[in-house]
């Protein structure tokens, strides 16, 4: 499977200049939305009356609830979900009845660290709920592209997709390349716009899980620990070899195409030696990885990145 189909389902950057084409419609999210169709797991139930709690408090019973079931049904690593057992458990049903609160929940009383651990933690929720729930879980690139453009949950009133919370709120914004047109950006007169992270922050690649095996581990995040959590994600991610790769002798480094797809938010160059001076950055400090990284960027001889495979298998147990 092409890079470029695969970033077109990832909502990353395509590899091939779509060109600066833009055309304005009053309905174009709509048509897309009717085109698709949406999958709202907490769409709200006949009868059902607004709870009257603050947003910081629902927001806090779910990531709650979110947290106790990761204690329940993710593996150690947190690289697995044991699905089968989730969907039939109380907790599970208990989250889906807390989730409706969503439904009055206002993200843009949330600071920026509390919304980014807030987003990003309904972000791995969603995906969690949508694999739980599917008839038949995504099993091929094509159908992931379904699943995360239809998978959502109204959040104050307004829908909010898989990938418009990774895109859109989490990313700042940022075009993907299943939208060459940029139909699904939030515009200034989208309730949305106001839930956009700005500035947003690289790091929350290797702290969203879309549900695939190559994908980075589950954690939980508070705006309390968001700093320090993002930062030992990212290091852990770049640690393993399964991610990071590097060759000093041939001067070349292999790289999960994570960093291929959203190249322009770790080095806005888009040059390869600013991406991997991003990347040594953010390797644990001291580490043989980074030595040599540092190493290769130090004397400036011609390197080549390559890119690693990426298993889109289903993180189930």
């Amino acid at each position: 499977m092409s890079r470029c189909i695969e970033a077109f389902v990832h909502g990353g950057a395509c590899v091939r200049d779509v060109g600066n084409v833009r055309r304005r419609c009053g309905r174009r999210r709509a048509s897309l939305s009717m085109l698709l169709g949406t999958t709202l797991l907490n769409a709200p139930r006949d009868g059902r009356k607004s709870t009257g709690a603050g947003t910081k408090d629902i927001a806090g019973e779910l990531q709650s609830q979110i947290k106790s079931l990761y204690v329940e049904y993710l593996d150690v690593e947190g690289m697995k979900v044991d699905y089968d057992a989730l969907r039939n458990s109380d907790g599970f049903k208990e989250y889906e009845v807390q989730a409706l609160g969503l439904v009055d929940t206002d993200p843009t009383r949330l600071d920026r660290d509390q919304r980014i651990a807030f987003f990003v933690n309904l972000y791995n929720a969603l995906t969690i709920h949508g694999m739980a729930r599917a008839k038949k879980q995504p099993s091929n690139l094509l159908s992931r592209m379904i699943f995360y453009a239809k998978t959502s949950y109204i959040i104050g009133g307004q829908p909010y997709s898989l990938n418009d919370i990774e895109n859109n709120v989490l990313r700042g914004n940022k075009q993907q390349v299943v939208d060459p047109f940029k139909l699904m950006i939030f515009t200034l007169s989208d309730p949305r716009f106001r839930s956009i992270v700005n500035p947003p922050d690289p790091r929350i690649h290797f702290a969203l899980n879309c549900g695939a095996m190559s994908c980075p581990p589950i954690r939980f995040y508070t705006a309390e620990n968001l700093e320090f959590g993002l930062q030992a994600s990212t290091e852990n991610f770049v640690a393993s070899d399964d991610n990071v790769r590097v060759l000093p002798q041939s001067r070349v480094v292999y790289l999960s195409p994570i960093f291929q797809w959203y190249k322009t938010d770790f080095a806005p160059s888009g040059e390869d030696v600013d991406l991997l001076n991003w990347v040594q950055a953010n390797a644990s400090a001291n580490s043989d990885k980074a030595k040599e990284l540092k190493t290769i960027l130090d004397s400036r001889e011609l390197l080549k990145i390559k890119w690693l495979e990426y298993d889109w298998s289903v993180n189930s147990v």
